[in-house]
């Protein structure tokens, strides 16, 4: 068996696992015929591992952490820059119960902290006030990603004030007046466009509203983690 150390994610691209999987077994990595792990293509989670494959980890699945230890959640994808660089992970923070399933809610996560929201806060108004939504393109049973807003910072969220949102309950139907992203005050301009201290932006959604399916939200407070972040293999 080979192990490879593990830093801000796994050296292979794309892990994915279900719910069901969460106390996964092994990872497994397809080998070439001299033995040599493929570098790039997906590694897989699995009892074993078949004949053209290798395991790579230990038992267990990844998982992240941050700074001072304190767990973030479990690795449910791995991704890749190139030649086996590991960049970032998909973590599953939480369930969440949405329409009567109970998917997981993940955020991209690499060494610098949160990446930028996976989608916006939508709103009723025009100013993003009163309460926040969440658009779920296509409800997934297995996972959701959350919306995470917080101080933008060298292209990542981190820092003191990140917070996750994530669809639940039934879905509702209506026309979104305004969206809502994190963004700084340089970044936030335009005439529809206005800065919401401490980091966030919204944007008004003059004379084209988005009339669309969404969930309300709930939120996980995400500002006492520390940077940089790690994954390790259990």
């Amino acid at each position: 068996m080979r192990k490879l150390a593990l830093e801000t994610c796994v050296l292979l691209a794309c892990v994915a696992i279900w719910p069901s999987e969460a106390n996964a077994l092994v990872m497994c990595a397809k080998i070439d015929k001299s033995g040599a792990i493929k570098e790039g293509l997906p590694a897989k989670l699995r009892a074993s591992c078949k004949d053209n494959e290798e395991e790579i980890s230990g038992g267990g699945a990844p998982t992240a952490s941050d700074a001072s230890g304190q767990s973030i959640g479990r690795v449910v994808s791995v991704r890749t820059q190139c030649c086996g660089k590991p960049t970032a992970a998909d973590v599953a923070l939480m369930s969440t119960d949405v329409s009567g399933h109970r998917p997981l809610v993940l955020a991209t996560v690499s060494g610098d902290g949160f990446d930028a929201q996976a989608a916006d806060l939508m709103y009723e108004s025009s100013d993003c006030s009163g309460a926040p939504f969440i658009p779920v393109l296509q409800l997934s049973t297995i996972a959701v990603f959350a919306a995470v807003i917080g101080p933008v910072l060298n292209g990542q969220v981190a820092g003191p004030g990140t917070t996750a949102y994530f669809p639940t309950g039934s879905p509702v139907s209506f026309a979104a007046g305004s969206s809502l992203t994190a963004g700084t005050a340089a970044g936030c301009t335009g005439s529809t466009r206005t800065f919401q201290p401490p980091f966030s932006c919204c944007q008004e959604l003059i004379g084209q509203p988005v009339f669309d399916v969404y969930y309300h939200v709930e939120s996980l407070d995400l500002g006492g983690l520390q940077v940089p972040f790690k994954v390790e293999a259990n």
